[in-house]
Protein backbone atom coordinates (compact mmCIF):
# COMPACT_ATOMS: atom_id res chain seq x y z
CA UNK A 1 0.00 0.00 0.00
CA UNK A 2 1.08 3.69 -0.67
CA UNK A 3 1.60 4.97 3.20
CA UNK A 4 3.37 8.22 1.54
CA UNK A 5 2.53 10.59 -1.27
CA UNK A 6 4.40 10.54 -4.62
CA UNK A 7 6.51 8.79 -7.09
CA UNK A 8 8.17 6.03 -5.97
CA UNK A 9 10.87 3.34 -7.12
CA UNK A 10 10.27 -0.22 -7.20
CA UNK A 11 12.01 -3.93 -7.60
CA UNK A 12 10.71 -6.64 -8.39
CA UNK A 13 12.30 -10.01 -8.66
CA UNK A 14 11.03 -13.10 -11.01
CA UNK A 15 11.91 -16.75 -11.00
CA UNK A 16 12.96 -18.31 -14.26
CA UNK A 17 9.25 -18.89 -15.53
CA UNK A 18 8.00 -15.30 -14.65
CA UNK A 19 6.65 -15.94 -11.41
CA UNK A 20 6.94 -12.86 -8.74
CA UNK A 21 9.11 -13.89 -5.91
CA UNK A 22 8.87 -10.31 -3.92
CA UNK A 23 8.59 -6.47 -4.56
CA UNK A 24 10.24 -3.78 -2.58
CA UNK A 25 8.37 -0.48 -2.78
CA UNK A 26 10.66 2.52 -1.72
CA UNK A 27 8.08 4.46 -0.32
CA UNK A 28 9.19 7.67 1.94
CA UNK A 29 8.55 11.27 2.14
CA UNK A 30 8.51 12.84 -0.99
CA UNK A 31 9.25 11.37 -4.55
CA UNK A 32 12.15 8.71 -5.97
CA UNK A 33 13.15 7.60 -8.89
CA UNK A 34 16.11 4.63 -9.49
CA UNK A 35 18.25 4.87 -12.27
CA UNK A 36 20.71 1.57 -11.94
CA UNK A 37 20.55 -1.41 -10.26
CA UNK A 38 22.84 -4.54 -10.35
CA UNK A 39 23.36 -7.73 -8.00
CA UNK A 40 26.26 -9.56 -5.90
CA UNK A 41 27.57 -12.92 -5.83
CA UNK A 42 25.05 -13.78 -3.01
CA UNK A 43 22.02 -12.69 -5.18
CA UNK A 44 21.57 -9.23 -3.24
CA UNK A 45 20.20 -6.39 -5.48
CA UNK A 46 22.03 -2.98 -5.01
CA UNK A 47 20.17 0.26 -6.52
CA UNK A 48 20.82 3.93 -6.86
CA UNK A 49 19.09 6.89 -8.10
CA UNK A 50 17.64 10.16 -6.48
CA UNK A 51 15.70 11.58 -4.11
CA UNK A 52 14.31 14.22 -2.20
CA UNK A 53 12.35 12.01 0.53
CA UNK A 54 13.76 11.34 3.90
CA UNK A 55 14.69 7.74 5.18
CA UNK A 56 13.14 7.40 9.07
CA UNK A 57 16.82 7.62 10.06
CA UNK A 58 18.10 10.77 8.01
CA UNK A 59 17.40 14.71 9.91
CA UNK A 60 18.38 16.77 6.85
CA UNK A 61 18.99 15.95 2.94
CA UNK A 62 22.04 17.81 1.71
CA UNK A 63 20.31 19.69 -1.50
CA UNK A 64 17.01 19.69 -3.45
CA UNK A 65 17.88 15.72 -4.61
CA UNK A 66 20.08 13.45 -3.07
CA UNK A 67 21.78 10.01 -4.52
CA UNK A 68 20.66 7.44 -2.41
CA UNK A 69 22.10 3.83 -2.91
CA UNK A 70 20.10 0.57 -1.23
CA UNK A 71 20.89 -2.68 -0.65
CA UNK A 72 17.77 -5.75 -0.56
CA UNK A 73 18.01 -8.94 0.74
CA UNK A 74 18.17 -11.31 -1.85
CA UNK A 75 15.71 -13.97 -0.42
CA UNK A 76 12.82 -11.94 0.52
CA UNK A 77 13.45 -8.48 -0.34
CA UNK A 78 13.89 -6.66 2.61
CA UNK A 79 16.04 -3.51 2.94
CA UNK A 80 19.40 -4.44 4.41
CA UNK A 81 20.97 -1.14 4.52
CA UNK A 82 20.86 2.07 2.77
CA UNK A 83 22.53 5.79 2.46
CA UNK A 84 21.94 9.06 0.82
CA UNK A 85 24.87 11.45 0.03
CA UNK A 86 25.06 14.56 -2.39
CA UNK A 87 25.89 18.37 -2.30
CA UNK A 88 23.56 21.42 -2.27
CA UNK A 89 21.71 21.28 -5.23
CA UNK A 90 20.18 18.47 -7.93
CA UNK A 91 22.10 15.00 -7.18
CA UNK A 92 21.77 11.71 -8.59
CA UNK A 93 23.23 8.19 -8.48
CA UNK A 94 23.33 7.58 -12.33
CA UNK A 95 25.80 4.00 -12.44
CA UNK A 96 26.09 1.03 -9.82
CA UNK A 97 28.18 -2.07 -10.05
CA UNK A 98 30.08 -4.71 -7.82
CA UNK A 99 33.88 -4.10 -7.99
CA UNK A 100 36.18 -7.39 -8.19
CA UNK A 101 36.22 -7.28 -4.02
CA UNK A 102 32.59 -7.30 -3.43
CA UNK A 103 32.06 -3.65 -2.00
CA UNK A 104 30.30 -1.24 -4.43
CA UNK A 105 30.89 1.30 -7.29
CA UNK A 106 28.87 4.09 -7.43
CA UNK A 107 29.09 6.85 -9.88
CA UNK A 108 26.80 10.10 -9.43
CA UNK A 109 26.22 13.16 -10.39
CA UNK A 110 26.33 16.29 -7.51
CA UNK A 111 26.21 20.05 -8.76
CA UNK A 112 26.85 18.80 -12.07
CA UNK A 113 30.53 17.14 -11.33
CA UNK A 114 30.85 13.41 -12.22
CA UNK A 115 31.75 11.51 -8.81
CA UNK A 116 32.54 8.02 -8.56
CA UNK A 117 33.15 5.98 -5.53
CA UNK A 118 33.21 2.73 -3.74
CA UNK A 119 31.27 1.98 -0.87
CA UNK A 120 31.55 -0.95 1.72
CA UNK A 121 29.00 -3.72 0.72
CA UNK A 122 28.54 -4.45 4.35
CA UNK A 123 27.96 -1.07 5.56
CA UNK A 124 27.21 1.63 2.59
CA UNK A 125 27.82 4.48 4.78
CA UNK A 126 31.04 3.71 4.50
CA UNK A 127 33.28 4.88 1.41
CA UNK A 128 36.65 3.26 0.58
CA UNK A 129 37.76 6.10 -1.71
CA UNK A 130 35.66 8.40 -3.72
CA UNK A 131 36.98 11.14 -6.73
CA UNK A 132 35.58 13.98 -8.43
CA UNK A 133 35.92 14.49 -11.96
CA UNK A 134 34.89 17.74 -12.22
CA UNK A 135 32.40 19.58 -14.37
CA UNK A 136 31.15 17.59 -16.96
CA UNK A 137 28.68 20.28 -18.86
CA UNK A 138 24.93 21.13 -19.64
CA UNK A 139 23.04 17.88 -21.06
CA UNK A 140 25.74 15.65 -19.87
CA UNK A 141 25.43 12.18 -18.77
CA UNK A 142 27.19 9.45 -16.98
CA UNK A 143 26.48 5.73 -18.43
CA UNK A 144 27.18 2.48 -17.10
CA UNK A 145 30.40 0.80 -14.75
CA UNK A 146 31.93 -2.44 -15.93
CA UNK A 147 34.90 -3.89 -13.61
CA UNK A 148 37.07 -6.76 -15.19
CA UNK A 149 39.15 -7.95 -12.24
CA UNK A 150 41.40 -4.83 -11.16
CA UNK A 151 39.89 -2.56 -13.85
CA UNK A 152 37.02 -0.38 -13.87
CA UNK A 153 35.74 1.06 -16.96
CA UNK A 154 32.69 4.01 -16.94
CA UNK A 155 31.09 5.76 -19.56
CA UNK A 156 29.61 9.31 -20.36
CA UNK A 157 28.77 11.88 -22.22
CA UNK A 158 30.65 15.53 -21.53
CA UNK A 159 31.83 18.82 -22.99
CA UNK A 160 34.12 18.90 -20.48
CA UNK A 161 38.04 17.45 -20.60
CA UNK A 162 37.86 14.74 -16.65
CA UNK A 163 39.99 16.03 -13.78
CA UNK A 164 42.06 13.80 -12.68
CA UNK A 165 41.01 11.24 -15.60
CA UNK A 166 44.17 10.21 -16.68
CA UNK A 167 46.07 10.09 -19.85
CA UNK A 168 43.50 11.74 -22.56
CA UNK A 169 43.88 10.01 -25.58
CA UNK A 170 41.34 11.73 -27.22
CA UNK A 171 39.71 15.08 -26.51
CA UNK A 172 36.01 16.34 -26.75
CA UNK A 173 35.03 18.25 -30.18
CA UNK A 174 31.81 18.56 -30.06
CA UNK A 175 28.86 20.41 -27.87
CA UNK A 176 28.59 16.89 -26.37
CA UNK A 177 31.14 13.80 -26.83
CA UNK A 178 30.97 10.22 -25.62
CA UNK A 179 34.04 9.38 -23.00
CA UNK A 180 35.45 6.11 -21.36
CA UNK A 181 37.40 6.23 -18.01
CA UNK A 182 39.89 3.53 -17.01
CA UNK A 183 40.54 3.15 -13.81
CA UNK A 184 42.69 0.65 -11.69
CA UNK A 185 40.81 -0.05 -8.09
CA UNK A 186 43.48 -0.81 -5.79
CA UNK A 187 41.27 -1.31 -2.64
CA UNK A 188 41.24 1.52 -0.44
CA UNK A 189 41.81 3.62 -3.73
CA UNK A 190 42.00 3.84 -7.16
CA UNK A 191 43.89 5.38 -9.81
CA UNK A 192 42.46 6.60 -12.99
CA UNK A 193 44.51 4.89 -16.23
CA UNK A 194 43.31 6.89 -19.01
CA UNK A 195 40.15 8.75 -20.69
CA UNK A 196 38.98 8.61 -24.44
CA UNK A 197 36.34 10.89 -25.94
CA UNK A 198 34.52 9.35 -28.92
CA UNK A 199 32.36 11.84 -31.17
CA UNK A 200 31.50 14.04 -33.86
CA UNK A 201 31.85 18.10 -33.64
CA UNK A 202 28.05 18.07 -33.10
CA UNK A 203 26.19 16.39 -29.98
CA UNK A 204 26.76 12.76 -29.30
CA UNK A 205 25.59 10.36 -26.36
CA UNK A 206 26.62 6.79 -25.42
CA UNK A 207 24.07 3.78 -24.82
CA UNK A 208 27.07 2.37 -22.69
CA UNK A 209 30.18 0.05 -22.61
CA UNK A 210 30.40 -3.98 -22.07
CA UNK A 211 33.11 -6.01 -21.78
CA UNK A 212 33.95 -9.42 -23.67
CA UNK A 213 36.91 -12.10 -23.63
CA UNK A 214 39.25 -9.34 -21.88
CA UNK A 215 38.74 -6.25 -23.92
Amino acid sequence: SNIFSGQDSFVVKYNNVGTQQWMYLNDEFGTDTATAITTDADGNVYVTGKQNSQELTTLNLSGDDDVFVIKLDANNGQKIDSVEFGATDNDFGQGIAVASDGNIIVASHEDGHFKLQKLDSNDLSSSLWSYDFGDLGVGSKIGNIVTEGGRIYVTGSSNNSLTGGGSELASPIGDLDNFIIALDDLGNSASADWTKFLGTDSTDQNAGVTFSNGK
